[in-house]
């Protein structure tokens, strides 16, 4: 899906899998996932959101806080025991330079007011809001 970047099926993923990482969160008083076995596929999760939104706005942040949740689990930060999640975050970690290199944002000429920065009038329409990570309203 997010490779296809099928838009709608990438988004009711994404909140579907969010909201039950938002609602184990509360069922453990608030505590972090990471370092959990939930960890690793939380991270992934709220990367693919990121490069999501990165991709979509072309806002040079969430790539960064993408990549640094990437790293988080394949250095065991987010959580250990889980292949799968660590299999994907780094090939989505080695694809995510690629992505910001041929980003049309990061294409656009030196100078460019929309150049790196997400235009806020978009979201109104796709209802793709830019936010922080781990950000539940996302």
């Amino acid at each position: 899906m997010f490779l296809g970047f099928d838009r709608s099926d990438l988004n009711r993923a994404l909140a579907a899998r969010r909201r039950q990482f938002s609602e184990l969160h509360e069922l453990m008083d608030g505590d972090p996932l990471a370092g959990t076995m939930y960890g690793p596929a939380e991270a992934v999760v709220e990367a693919v959101h990121l490069l999501r939104l990165f991709l979509s706005f072309g806002d040079q942040d969430r790539l960064q806080d993408a990549q640094d949740l990437l790293g988080s689990v394949l250095d065991g930060r987010a959580g250990r025991g889980d292949p799968t999640a660590r299999w994907v975050a780094a090939h989505l970690l080695g694809l995510s330079d690629e992505m910001a290199a041929s980003s049309l944002y990061t294409l656009l000429p030196e100078g460019h007011p929309r150049r790196g920065r997400p235009d806020l009038r978009d979201v109104r329409s796709t209802g793709d809001a830019p936010c922080g990570a781990h950000s539940a309203s996302c």
